[in-house]
C-alpha cells in the first residue's frame, strides 16, 4: 500500500472522530508565545484538564515574564505543586 495513502487515510478517519472536539489543549488560545511554552513544558507532565487551570492561575498571579521572572522560586514552586 503506498504510504501517503495510508496515512490520508488514518488522518481523514482521526480527523473526523475527533475535529469536533471541545477539549482545549494546553498549548491552544494564550495570549503570548512564552505563555505557551511554558504551559506545553507543563503539559509534559500531567494532563492538559489539569495544566490549564494551573497555568490560568499562574498567569493572573504573573501576568508578564518579567513579573514571573521576578517571582520568588519558593512560591512559584508551591504554586506549581498543586
Amino acid at each position: 500500500m503506498d504510504k501517503r495513502y495510508y496515512f490520508l487515510t488514518i488522518f481523514n478517519r482521526l480527523d473526523k472522530k475527533y475535529s469536533k472536539s471541545k477539549k482545549r489543549l494546553a498549548s491552544e488560545n494564550w495570549d503570548k508565545p512564552w505563555k505557551t511554552l511554558i504551559v506545553t513544558i507543563m503539559s509534559a507532565q500531567s494532563r492538559d484538564e489539569t495544566t490549564i487551570p494551573i497555568a490560568e492561575d499562574l498567569f493572573k498571579k504573573c501576568p508578564s515574564l518579567e513579573s514571573l521572572a521576578k517571582a520568588n522560586f519558593k512560591d512559584v514552586k508551591k504554586f506549581l505543586e498543586v
